[in-house]
């Protein structure tokens, strides 16, 4: 750290950035819709998607970081600073990963996807290598305490904006759902029409309620830390005293967001990691015998820590009537009690050896549908063999272009309504049962067989399995998360050496992801046609898109920040309030969001923040060696 803190153009311009990036980036959502890449194309049906949440904010960080690492390679360090030190581990693991992901775009066969992104995310090798610059220009960067506060006022203003929309989100007051929201996403698209917007539950400006439980794993315990360590005389210690006051605001914010994004994943990487700054507080304590002045201090914070949780526990619990149900359901699960279920009215689809008779299960009975190929007529009946019914329809060709399409309502027992169309694809008849938006689609071939089809209409068989890697019997846990890891984990090893070295390509896992398994995704996901374009956990998805030595060096960069930083800690060589706070605050404010990344993925909604709080963390331990 300098002695003297001597501001220059530097200071400012590569603060404002960060500040962009944290706080104003964010607030880059738009409707626009985006061609779909040659490689997209094999899982999309459509040649363009509507992107609300990550096209421009992808752009813009890339446009930014590419400005901030003009200005740092202009910047000239004073005398004794090094500007690059290869040796140290986040150069080292930032420029190894960045190399393995050049190497995963050159050996990648979807080039054109690895250069833009896959829709709705947009996590191209741009944008990936953009983290790694903005982790290793903040770890340059903050070096002294104006640059660091700097960031925290970019912190603090990203987490009100956010906060801010959110905590309206959770009281029924969404601003998406407004005319002025309206027209901020859809700008010249807009209609006079309202939103339609697909969550209950906060999303704010993360593209969705996941991401606002990862970016509250991540700064509920930043802001909680702060609040608890910082010294209380606001007149003695001015700026340690702001921040205190406002983060023990912003905390009040973030606990209305976690709670209403209704994020299993992020309440559990919060409780994990404020149990870990507990017992990191006590340790420090028993460790340090000549500052037991601290000790009423860590004390309070262990206090303050437990009793924000029990009530953020309460509040959670009272806001969500089914959250007992859920870890019930999950853990029952686990034990072997329950297989699972979606949770959706079609639960599961069997096709008879003659290929003429149907069965689907659904939540309250099974359907049977036997086709006659000499009269090309349907019989729709229950499991009792009770008739259901329908508008009788007629499969011939003719018939069918003569009506174009045919809908028919079909009432099961218990008075469920589905929707039955039948048309022409390529001239082919096909059969289409819908309920709540949610179908299930067979092709009549010429010998009079129903043969499901895939979401392009490629027939398929139901029967093949895809290779996967435990979770057996589990598949349903975590709202399917048990499935799509037991898929995604073989995908690694796939392509044996190249697999291991540069992966699928950047943002390619949907792509390399066995999306023909529509009897499995129905039943355990709900949907036969759902596209999985993420693993739901971002180690896997790192290991997937970029190898699984990319993943290593991610590995080995956490482990040696999480080790330095609680040396760092525990020996308390710098006797300075605000940075032994800050040291806290950013460590547990990281293992937040690793922890929430078990079971999320890295979005661009959120990644830049974590990225930048790493490289900072990592410059705020390394304060005592430079001072």
């Amino acid at each position: 750290m300098k002695t003297k803190e001597q501001k220059n153009w530097y200071d400012y311009t590569i603060g404002v950035c960060v500040i962009l990036v944290l706080a104003i980036v964010p607030l880059f959502i738009g409707a626009k819709y985006v061609d779909v890449t040659p490689s997209e194309s094999i899982v999309r049906s459509s040649a363009k998607i509507l992107d609300v949440f990550s096209y421009y904010k992808s752009l813009t960080i890339c446009f930014i970081t590419l400005f901030m690492s003009i200005a740092f390679f202009m910047y000239v360090p004073e005398k004794g600073e090094k500007k690059y030190n290869l040796e140290h581990p986040i150069f080292f693991c930032g420029i190894a990963f960045i190399l393995f992901v050049i190497l995963s775009f050159f050996l990648t066969s979807y080039k054109e996807l690895a250069l833009i992104g896959i829709s709705e995310r947009y996590e191209s090798m741009w944008t990936l290598i953009s983290y790694m610059a903005l982790m290793v220009i903040s770890f340059k960067y903050c070096v002294t305490k104006f640059r660091v506060k700097l960031v925290i006022c970019g912190l603090f203003a990203g987490i009100f904006i956010i906060g801010t929309i959110g905590m309206f989100q959770y009281f029924d007051m969404d601003i998406f759902s407004t005319e002025f929201g309206a027209k901020w996403v859809l700008g010249d698209m807009y209609q006079g029409n309202p939103l339609n917007i697909k969550f209950d539950e906060v999303y704010s400006l993360l593209y969705n309620p996941n991401c606002v439980g990862m970016y509250c794993s991540m700064l509920l315990p930043f802001t909680i830390i702060l609040a608890v360590c910082l010294p209380f005389n606001i007149f003695k210690y001015c700026f340690e005293g702001i921040i205190k006051y406002i983060s023990i605001i912003l905390s009040v914010i973030l606990i209305f967001n976690l709670v209403g994004s209704d994020s299993e994943g992020g309440f559990v990487a919060v409780f994990t990691s404020l149990f870990i700054a507990a017992v990191l507080g006590i340790v420090y304590i028993i460790k340090n015998k000549k500052y037991r002045q601290c000790s009423k201090v860590f004390l309070t914070v262990i206090f303050v820590i437990v009793s924000v949780f029990v009530l953020s526990s309460v509040i959670f619990i009272l806001n969500n009537e089914n959250v007992i149900e859920k870890i019930s359901y999950n853990f029952d699960i686990l034990t072997g009690k329950s297989e699972g279920s979606s949770g959706y009215y079609f639960k599961d689809l069997l096709v008879d050896s003659n290929k003429n008779r149907i069965e689907i299960l659904t939540i309250d009975n099974s359907i049977f549908i036997d086709y006659n190929k000499d009269s090309k007529r349907l019989q729709i009946s229950d499991k009792d063999n009770i008739l259901l019914p329908y508008n009788e329809c007629d499969f011939s060709i003719e018939t069918i272009k003569e009506k174009r399409r045919n809908n028919h309502i079909i009432k099961s027992k218990n008075g469920q309504i589905l929707s039955m169309d039948i048309f022409l694809k390529e001239n082919i008849p096909v059969l289409e049962l819908k309920n709540d938006n949610i179908s299930i689609r067979f092709k009549v071939s010429d010998k009079g067989e129903l043969l499901p089809v895939d979401k392009n209409y490629n027939i398929i068989d139901i029967n093949k399995k895809a290779d996967s890697i435990g979770f057996n019997g589990i598949e349903a846990f975590g709202t399917g998360r048990g499935y799509i890891w037991s898929r995604s984990m073989p995908l690694i090893f796939s392509n044996g050496i190249k697999g291991f070295i540069s992966g699928s390509g950047p943002d390619s896992f949907a792509i390399a992801f066995p999306q023909f398994e529509i009897r499995e995704k129905l039943k355990y996901l709900g949907n036969p046609y759902i596209i999985i374009d993420k693993p739901h956990n971002f180690y896997l998805q790192t290991a997937i898109n970029t190898g699984l030595l990319s993943l290593v060096s991610f590995i080995v960069l956490f482990v040696t920040y999480i080790y330095r930083t609680i040396k760092s800690i525990l020996k308390d060589i710098e006797n300075d309030k605000l940075i032994i706070s800050l040291k806290f605050a950013f460590l547990i404010g990281v293992i937040g969001y690793l922890i929430s990344a078990l079971a999320t993925d890295s979005v661009v909604s959120v990644a830049p923040t974590f990225w930048i709080m790493l490289g900072t963390g990592f410059a705020i331990s390394e304060f005592s060696k430079t001072k």
